[in-house]
C-alpha cells in the first residue's frame, strides 16, 4: 500500500479503522437466533403461516441490521479501498468461514428436514421447538458471527493502527520559560 492511498483514505474515512472490525452486537445476533428460530420452528412443523412469519424476521433484521450507518460507512470503506488492511479478510481466512457457515447451515437445514418428515404429529410440536433451540445455539455460537471467535486475534495483533497524535509530533517542554 502506498503512502497517497493510506492518506486518502484516512481523510475520507478518519473514523474507520481497517483493523478492528464491527461485531454483532449482543441484541443484534438475538434478533437473528430468534428470527431463524421462528423460521425453523415453522418449517419443521410444516407451519407455512409460522415460517412466513419467521422468513419476514430474517428479512427485516437483515435490513436493519445492513442499514446501520457504521456498517454501511464501513462497507463503502472497504469497497473504495480494497487494498487496506480489512479485519473481515483476515478473520474470515484465518476461521476458514467459507467451509464453516455452509457446513453449519447444512446441519440446521437437515435437522430441519429430519424433523419434518421424520417426527410424528403428537411431538412435533416439542420436536419443532427443539430442534430450533439446537439451530438458535448453532447460530448463536456461529464462527464470524460470535465475537468470542474475534478474541484471540485482537490479543495477538496488538494495536496496529491509531489517530496520530499532535502532541508526539512537537516534543519539547510543556510549559514556556
Amino acid at each position: 500500500m502506498n503512502a497517497p492511498t493510506a492518506s486518502s483514505f484516512r481523510s475520507l474515512y478518519p473514523d474507520v479503522n481497517p483493523t478492528n472490525g464491527l461485531p454483532l452486537t449482543g441484541v443484534e445476533r438475538l434478533t437473528l437466533v430468534v428470527a431463524c428460530m421462528v423460521l425453523i420452528y415453522g418449517c419443521v412443523n410444516g407451519e407455512l403461516l409460522i415460517a412466513g412469519v419467521g422468513l419476514a424476521l430474517l428479512l427485516f433484521a437483515v435490513v436493519a441490521l445492513s442499514q446501520k450507518t457504521a456498517r454501511r460507512i464501513r462497507s463503502e470503506a472497504r469497497n473504495r479501498f480494497p487494498a487496506e488492511d480489512w479485519s473481515e479478510y483476515r478473520t474470515a481466512s484465518r476461521l476458514n468461514l467459507n467451509l464453516y457457515i455452509p457446513l453449519i447451515w447444512l446441519v440446521i437445514i437437515a435437522m430441519t428436514m429430519a424433523g419434518f418428515w421424520w417426527i410424528p404429529h403428537d411431538y412435533s410440536v416439542l420436536g419443532g421447538a427443539l430442534i430450533a433451540a439446537i439451530s438458535g445455539v448453532l447460530i448463536w455460537f456461529m464462527p464470524g458471527a460470535n465475537p468470542v471467535w474475534n478474541r484471540r486475534l485482537r490479543s495477538e495483533q496488538g494495536v496496529q493502527w491509531a489517530p496520530v497524535n499532535q502532541r508526539s509530533q512537537n516534543p519539547g517542554p510543556d510549559t514556556m520559560h
